[in-house]
């Protein structure tokens, strides 16, 4: 229930901007039609132990206690698409999600522009970037693009 929570709130941000995307059908405007397709891919480690920096220092977590997604809606009115991401994680470099946002775009056609991304800010999930002692492992890092990709592009077949 908490998810659909969280994406009525973006939703509703949404239409409040007057985003284009969104803006309600009019009369003469019935070939128009808003779809939408969601989707969470695991963005959990393959392997442990992992680093995890959330409580100021360094801590090596040996199992997932819950599995961490990526939580992907893309939005299409006949004209324009976006992709929407928060990713289950404390904090994710911006360089991460420029290559996550390259890659779904060559598989989508989605402009990068048209793309939005964010961390929840989770205490326990994976160290992405080095901050308080921890060093992220390079293979999470590619890992994390690669999945963030694989949700938008599951997401993005979900409405056609």
């Amino acid at each position: 229930m908490r998810n659909i929570q969280r994406w009525g709130v973006v939703l509703f941000a949404l239409m409040a901007t007057g985003n284009p995307v969104l803006r309600p059908v009019q009369c003469a405007d019935v070939k128009r039609v808003l779809r939408a397709g969601a989707y969470a891919v695991d963005i959990t480690p393959e392997y442990f132990p992992v680093s995890s920096n959330g409580n100021m220092s360094d801590r090596q977590a040996t199992v997932a206690h819950d599995p961490l997604h990526a939580r992907c809606l893309v939005l299409h009115n006949g004209e324009t698409s976006l992709a929407i991401v928060v990713c289950d994680s404390c904090m994710i470099p911006r360089d991460i999600f420029d290559a996550a946002k390259a890659l779904a775009s060559q598989r989508t056609g989605i402009p990068v522009a048209n793309m939005l991304m964010s961390a929840t800010h989770a205490h326990s999930a994976v160290t992405v970037t080095g901050v308080f002692q921890s060093e992220p492992e390079s293979r999470y890092r590619e890992f994390l693009v690669q999945r963030i990709a694989d949700g938008i592009e599951q997401a993005h077949k979900q409405y056609q």
